[in-house]
C-alpha cells in the first residue's frame, strides 16, 4: 500500500497536521482525497500507470468497504490495459446511487497537476462484498473475482478494450488449468443489473473471445480487425480451420 501523509482532528496530531498542510499550501505535497498528501516531486517522477496506481490506493484508502470495479478492477487484477484510466471506479456499499466526481487540481487553491475522476457505482440493494466474493489484495483493496471482471469489462469497455482483457482473462485461467475460474464468465453470467443493451454487448465479446492469442498484442490485432471486417470476420477469426 502507497504510504501517505494524512492530516487529523485529533488535537493530539495537531502539530503534525499542521505541518503537513503547510506543505501542501507551499507545492510541496499534493492533496489526492480529503486527509490524504503524497509528495509532489514523487509524482512528477511517475508515469502515468503509476500515477493512477498510487491515485487508487487513495481513493480506497478514504473509502472502507468499497470493491474495485470496471477499468480499475481490472488492472489490480493484472489484466491490460489499452490506456491509462480516466477514472478510478468503485462500488460502495454506504452509498445508494452512482455518481462521478471530476478530476480536480490536486495543489494548493487549485494549482497543480491534475488528478483522476472518481465513480462510484451503487451495489445492489442486497449487495455486500460476498455478493462478488471480493478478496482483499495484499494492498488491502477489494476486488471481485476474475470472471466478474472480465464480464464487467465485456459489458462496459469499448470493443477493443474489452476484448483484450477478457482474452487475457482466459488465458489465465487455462495456464493455471482451472476450467471452474472462468465458468461464470463462459455461461454469460454478468451482472443482474446491467440493461439489455449492455448484456447484449457483453454477449457479443463473450463469444467472440478466445484463449488462442497468446499475447495482449494478438488480441489487439483480433479485435481491431473484427471491429472493422465486420460480423464475418468475427467469426472467421473464432472458428477453427476445417480439418
Amino acid at each position: 500500500m502507497t504510504r501517505f501523509l494524512r492530516t487529523s482532528e485529533d488535537p493530539r496530531r495537531r502539530a503534525e497536521t499542521e505541518a503537513v498542510r503547510h506543505r501542501h499550501h507551499t507545492g510541496k505535497l499534493l492533496r489526492l482525497r480529503p486527509g490524504i498528501y503524497f509528495p509532489a516531486r514523487e509524482w512528477d517522477a511517475m508515469d502515468a500507470f503509476a500515477r493512477y496506481r498510487v491515485f487508487v490506493d487513495a481513493v480506497f484508502a478514504s473509502t472502507p468497504n468499497a470493491v474495485a470495479g470496471v477499468e480499475t478492477a481490472a488492472l489490480l487484477n493484472g489484466l491490460p490495459v489499452l490506456t491509462v484510466p480516466p477514472r478510478v471506479v468503485l462500488r460502495a456499499p454506504t452509498r445508494g446511487f452512482a455518481r462521478t466526481l471530476p478530476g480536480r487540481r490536486l495543489g494548493p487553491t487549485g494549482t497543480g497537476p491534475l488528478g483522476f475522476a472518481v465513480q462510484y457505482q451503487a451495489l445492489p440493494p442486497s449487495g455486500t462484498r460476498r455478493l462478488w466474493n471480493a478478496h482483499d489484495l495484499p494492498t488491502s483493496i477489494a476486488v471481485p473475482p476474475l470472471a466478474v471482471t472480465a464480464v464487467e469489462c465485456a459489458a462496459l469497455l469499448p470493443w477493443v478494450d474489452a476484448v483484450v482483457a477478457v482474452e487475457a482473462a482466459l488465458r489465465r485461467a487455462r495456464v493455471l488449468h482451472d476450467d471452474a475460474l472462468m465458468t461464470p464468465l463462459r455461461l454469460g453470467a454478468a451482472l443482474g443489473s446491467y440493461s439489455p443493451t449492455r448484456q447484449r454487448r457483453a454477449a457479443r465479446v463473450l463469444e467472440f473471445a478466445s484463449a488462442e492469442p497468446a499475447t495482449a498484442l494478438e488480441s489487439f490485432d483480433r479485435a481491431v480487425a473484427a471491429l472493422h471486417g465486420g460480423r464475418g470476420t468475427r467469426r472467421r477469426t473464432t472458428m477453427p480451420a476445417a480439418s
